[in-house]
């Protein structure tokens, strides 16, 4: 497993820095169902009488919240 943490020191992706790793795997796996579950939650969405809200445009950060110097 230490080729997984050493693919962000060469700036890649473990699915490109070592595709047969294990966590390669395991992150792959674990993409499938996410967007799995996401087909699904499109597909109840479809079914439902009024139109899926959608997220409102960013907004640039306001001054309060300060930004780091």
């Amino acid at each position: 497993m230490v080729r997984l943490s050493e693919a962000p020191s060469y700036g890649q992706p473990i699915t490109v820095f070592d595709p047969d790793n294990r966590g390669a795997h395991a992150y792959r796996d674990l993409a499938s169902e996410v967007m799995g579950q996401l087909d699904l939650d499109e597909d109840e969405d479809e079914d439902e009488d009024e139109p899926a809200e959608t997220p409102g445009p960013l907004t640039e950060r306001s001054a309060d919240q300060g930004e780091e110097e």
